[in-house]
C-alpha cells in the first residue's frame, strides 16, 4: 500500500509545485531546478530522516535499518495520504512544513 500511496503522493506534489511554477511565469530551467531539488528521492529521504521518521517505518524481518529508498517512499506515501484525506490545502501545508516548496511560495 505504501508504494501506491507514494506514487500518488509524488504525482500530486509534483502537480502542485508545477501549477505554482506555471502561474509564476518562471522559466523552464526554474521548473527543472525546483523538481530536481525538492522532488528528488534524495531530498525526500533526507527530509524524512531529519524528522526522525525512520523510527516510524515498519521494516521487514531481517531489515536492520531504513534505506534512503524506503524513506523516500515513506515520505511520498505520507504526502499521498495527506492529499487523499485533506485535499490541496492540507497537502500545501504539509509541503510547506517539509520545506518542499517553490522559492516564491508565500509559505516558503
Amino acid at each position: 500500500m505504501n508504494d501506491r500511496l507514494a506514487v500518488y503522493g509524488d504525482i500530486v506534489a509534483t502537480a502542485m509545485l508545477c501549477r505554482d511554477w506555471y502561474h509564476e511565469s518562471s522559466s523552464k530551467a526554474t521548473w527543472t531546478s525546483i523538481r530536481n531539488q525538492f522532488l528528488s528521492n534524495t531530498y525526500l529521504a533526507e527530509t524524512g530522516f531529519s524528522l526522525g521518521l525512520d523510527h516510524c517505518v515498519i521494516k521487514d524481518a531481517g531489515t536492520s535499518s531504513v534505506s534512503d529508498k524506503m524513506m523516500a517512499i515513506a515520505v511520498g506515501a505520507i504526502l499521498g495520504a495527506v492529499h487523499l484525506d485533506g485535499g490541496d490545502n492540507a497537502l500545501r501545508h504539509v509541503l510547506a512544513q517539509l520545506r518542499i516548496v517553490s522559492p516564491t511560495d508565500p509559505l516558503a
